[in-house]
């Protein structure tokens, strides 16, 4: 009966056995987190005004993943912006269309890397380099190109050019100008916007020629006026005579007056020739 039971019990062991041993259980699962050490490097975290490409090295072990992403709409990743193990992604910056600096940045998982941005330069052009105008003055107007928040201011120190409007300004504009009339030779003066410079050329007054009997003579030699066709003539330490001098010029002489025109409708003698 011993014998049985001893039996038995053997039987019931071996059964144990072979099941256990006709069992297998296999798990596999990915790294989890803390085992996941990833690195990652920057080639350059400063971009000039005009843009540029840099590279995100990304280093860790072949079975943990990454993603690249960007808080910023002008920096833009290349190619793929996830995956796993070792890895450079490549992203481009865009230029900088504002004369202000920028800044963004890029994350790998939980790594943040910060790229900063020149602002674009101040670059200011006129739509022409001047203008001429004739001697009895005028309005004048130019334009000034640049971008939105860049400041510019105009100006001259030629006193017979006056600025009218636009004498300062903020990204694109326009300069007005008011030119005074010219009762002397041909001259030439400069509008200033920052390097850049507008020429004003103006005429020197046509000469005219008038005769005729002097009337309403005053003054006293150089400076002497009076009336010849209708129109009143001045004359200077410039002025030359001819035919007798000027001190022999009486009303009711017969004489030839060659001058300009001056702003307020004399003429300014060059010449004066007196006839007997």
């Amino acid at each position: 009966m011993r014998t049985k039971a001893l039996a038995i019990g053997v039987a019931a062991a071996s059964i144990a056995l072979s099941l256990s041993c006709t069992s297998a259980q296999t798990s596999v699962t990915a790294p989890s987190d803390s085992k996941c050490q990833v690195q990652v490097s920057n080639s350059t975290s400063s971009f000039p005004a005009s843009g540029g490409t840099g590279t995100v090295t990304v280093s860790t072990t072949r079975d943990c993943t990454w993603t690249v992403t960007s808080d910023a709409s002008w920096v833009s990743i290349g190619g793929s912006s996830s995956g796993q193990g070792n890895a450079a992604v490549t992203y481009s910056v865009a230029a900088n269309p504002v004369p202000s600096p920028r800044s963004g940045g890029i994350g790998v998982n939980p790594d943040f890397m910060t790229l900063s941005q020149a602002g674009a330069p101040c670059i200011i052009s006129l739509n022409r380099s001047g203008d001429s105008i004739g001697s009895n003055g005028g309005q004048l107007s130019f334009n000034v190109s640049t971008l939105t928040g860049c400041s510019w201011s105009a100006s001259t120190s030629d006193g017979w050019i006056s600025i009218t409007s636009g004498q300062t300004g903020n990204g694109n504009g326009s300069v007005g100008l008011s030119i005074a009339a010219n009762s002397g030779t041909e001259r030439a003066g400069q509008v200033h916007v920052a390097s850049q410079m507008y020429n004003v050329t103006q005429a020197a007054p046509a000469p005219i020629t008038i005769s005729g009997k002097v009337s309403n003579l005053s003054g006293n030699c150089p400076l002497l006026t009076f009336v010849v066709g209708g129109r009143t003539v001045v004359t200077a330490a410039s002025t030359v005579f001819r035919g007798e001098a000027c001190g022999n010029l009486r009303n009711g002489q017969s004489v030839a007056v060659t001058g300009v025109t001056q702003v307020n409708q004399t003429v300014l003698a060059t010449t004066v020739e007196l006839k007997s």
